[in-house]
């Protein structure tokens, strides 16, 4: 079996979002979704480090500063916040 390796120049604050929109084939997102996601893996990345446990960087990530800083660059209501984060929870992308 030939395997195509595919290389692609991306801007650091584009990573996330390429990378998961290669992806989504497999995840079936929504754009919405995606974006809500890409944010939540933005936030993640600046936070971790190697002192911090897994449960003090999803209660970084999940915290109500960071669900607020989400919807304002999202331009997005709690309400919708809210369910974007419950279907993702319910397609196993979040756990």
């Amino acid at each position: 079996m030939n395997e195509k390796i595919l290389k692609r120049n991306v801007e650091v604050k584009d990573f996330y979002y390429v990378y998961l929109k290669t992806l989504n084939g497999h995840l079936g997102l929504t754009n919405r979704e995606l974006d809500v996601l890409v944010e939540f893996c933005k936030y993640q990345a600046s936070y971790i480090t190697e002192d911090k446990t897994d449960l003090e960087v999803s209660k970084y990530v999940f915290s109500t500063g960071v669900r607020q800083l989400i919807r304002e660059t999202l331009q997005i209501s709690p309400f919708n916040l809210n369910n974007i984060i419950k279907v993702l929870r319910k397609k196993s992308i979040f756990l």
